[in-house]
């Protein structure tokens, strides 16, 4: 399965119907910030959504987010279009959010 990161962010992704991927992203979640996704195409489902700790005991380290999506297979389905998340605290949703990752992805 292909995985994608911040080095993606900005560029165009093709992803053929039926194909899945992962995004992992850099995060610290015990400080409150946490990726969230505010926009993606009708057709890409989120099938899972998680944080991964840091490896090792060290307290406060940095880990990561991931998120797997699929592409939908359905006969019209839209999937081609803007995948964005944002880095941000979640009780400040009116703020603007600390970083904002952003691909294209489109069908072939």
């Amino acid at each position: 399965m292909r995985t994608l990161g911040p080095a993606d962010a900005g560029t165009d992704i093709e992803v053929p119907a039926g194909s899945a991927f992962v995004l992992r992203l850099p995060e610290n979640a015990s400080t409150g910030y946490q990726w969230e996704v505010v926009e993606r195409p009708a057709g890409l489902e989120c099938l899972a959504d998680r944080s991964v700790p840091a490896r090792g005991l060290t307290p406060g380290a940095a880990g990561a987010h991931e998120f797997e999506f699929a592409v939908s297979t359905e006969p019209g389905a839209p999937s081609s279009g803007q995948l964005i998340l944002h880095l941000r605290r979640s009780w400040e949703a009116t703020r603007e959010p600390v970083e904002t990752f952003a691909v294209t992805l489109v069908s072939p």
